[in-house]
């Protein structure tokens, strides 16, 4: 498991938007959620054939002022609905800075790339090989990629891209 956010293009291919909680990841779900099907916005659960086990939770909406967050359904939000049968096809770790000014998709090596996910996973110690099967993860999806971005609604239609067959 991933703390991520989750997207599904229309033909299945998804995607996991990995980062710490407070980061974007909400944001980003609602935003692509209107063009990609919309998996979850906290935990992403991946099998060992790359099949995401959708989570289609209430997307909890931080207001400025206000706490809790506001719980708000993905019908009510317009999103997508997820393909049936997810697969994961791209990893992207999210690092969002107010200050960077254009944003870029980075693709990072294994050992960055293991080394962040690590930090993102839950009970990865628990799992035989826990590192060799993050490397496997990694590598049956072409590898991970870091997007750095100061804006979400800059990042769309790149992220959009990533899932296109043909990128």
């Amino acid at each position: 498991m991933l703390h991520a956010a989750g997207l599904s293009a229309e033909d299945g291919r998804s995607m996991a938007l990995v980062a710490p909680g407070g980061t974007g990841k909400t944001t980003l779900a609602r935003l692509l959620g209107t063009t990609l099907g919309y998996l979850t916005d906290e935990t992403v659960a991946i099998t060992p054939t790359c099949r995401i086990l959708a989570y289609p939770k209430p997307l909890s909406v931080r207001i400025q002022g206000r706490f809790p967050k506001d719980e708000s359904s993905p019908d009510d939000l317009g999103l997508l609905a997820a393909h049936p049968s997810p697969q994961l096809a791209a990893l992207v770790l999210l690092d969002r800075d107010p200050a960077w000014r254009r944003p870029e998709l980075i693709d990072l090596g294994l050992l960055d790339a293991v080394e962040a996910l690590a930090r993102h996973t839950s009970s990865l110690g628990a799992l035989p090989d826990p590192l060799q099967r993050m490397a496997e993860l990694i590598g049956a999806v072409g590898g991970a990629q870091l997007c750095r971005y100061s804006e979400a609604v800059d990042v769309v239609p790149m992220l959009c891209r990533r899932l296109e067959k043909d990128r």
